[in-house]
């Protein structure tokens, strides 16, 4: 009787893992499609004068991009950073590679109050997490409220 309780238990235990593998699984993959079709978007972006943000310059048929995408939107998804997608295949937003000297893609640009105060063109993703961290000294970038403890 013994036994068959322990084998119970430790099916159980092996269902439970296999079942939340398979969610983590099905979650990722429900949020790398939402990405694709964010990504695949080609609508107008009209960035303001005062804006605060991080501008991600990007074209959805550009593999780098591609490669950096999904981590540019956990950062606006999770941790709140207010990130605007310009993807430069849309006719109409091709008047910012030179308003902001873009050469390549992808390119992420941190604006103060509309003004430049950093760039980064690449995916090394530890210069990517660097240019969010100096974006995060700016308070009024992150979109999420602060908790004051």
């Amino acid at each position: 009787m013994e036994k068959n309780k322990n084998k119970l238990k430790t099916s159980t235990k092996i269902a439970m893992i296999f079942f939340f593998i398979l969610l983590a699984f099905g979650l990722s993959e429900g949020y790398h499609l939402r990405n694709t079709a964010i990504e695949n978007n080609r609508v107008q972006v009209s960035l303001k004068k005062n804006e605060n943000a991080v501008v991600l310059f990007y074209k959805d048929d550009c593999s780098a991009c591609k490669a950096i995408f999904d981590r540019v939107m956990a950062e606006k998804d999770f941790v709140g950073t207010n990130i605007k997608l310009i993807n430069l295949n849309n006719v109409k937003n091709k008047h910012y590679i030179g308003e902001y000297n873009l050469h390549y893609v992808p390119t992420l640009i941190v604006l103060h109050h509309g003004k430049e105060v950093d760039r980064y063109t690449g995916v090394d993703k530890r210069k990517i997490n660097d240019l969010f961290k100096g974006a995060m000294k700016w308070p009024d970038i992150n979109t999420r409220p602060r908790v004051i403890v």
